[in-house]
């Protein structure tokens, strides 16, 4: 058993030592809303191009120890040189005793456009912007986002500069805590 285990480790260590960067690859590195960190890229989708993040699962805790699961898909595509468009559908599903329990939280359009490619000295450069329209029968109302997004790669990381005004429906108790 030991022996096993020690011929996959030497073989797993190999072959992690004997790969090499793919070159064409850019995608792994861009983060998009709907992810942990809500960091974007400055990078567009490129031209004529379809990028679908189905992959964007979160379990969050709310208050009162109950849970909720939210499922976030989205789709982009490159419409024009450095720019795309974007469509998102936020699902959800609670537990029993909340209602509405699940169903689709709204959709959200967008677009990205890109004002300056990235390169040796000056970093990428971009403008987005969203509308998320709320759906359901406790629907709040629709808010709106742009955002100003900088990205510059150095060799050791990659360093990204986002800020953004948005507007955001919220409800209160009567006691004045978040809802």
């Amino acid at each position: 058993m030991i022996r096993r285990f020690q011929t996959y480790l030497v073989s797993f260590l190999l072959l992690a030592l004997s790969s090499r960067a793919a070159l064409s690859q850019d995608e792994y590195r861009n983060l998009e809303s709907g992810r942990p960190l809500r960091i974007s890229d400055a990078i567009p989708t490129e031209r004529y191009a379809l990028d679908l993040d189905l992959t964007t699962f979160r379990v969050e805790r709310l208050s009162l120890g109950r849970y909720r699961l939210q499922y976030e898909p989205r789709v982009a595509f490159g419409l024009f040189p450095r720019t795309e468009i974007s469509l998102r559908l936020p699902s959800f599903y609670r537990e029993r005793s909340i209602s509405p329990r699940g169903g689709v939280a709204g959709a959200g359009i967008g677009a990205e456009y890109q004002l300056a490619m990235e390169r040796m000295s000056i970093p990428a450069i971009a403008l987005s912007g969203e509308v998320f329209v709320p759906t359901g029968p406790n629907a709040l109302g629709t808010s709106y986002s742009l955002k100003g997004l900088v990205t510059k790669t150095f060799s050791p990381a990659r360093i990204h500069l986002n800020a953004s005004y948005a507007t955001f429906a919220v409800t209160s108790t009567p006691g004045g805590a978040l809802a």
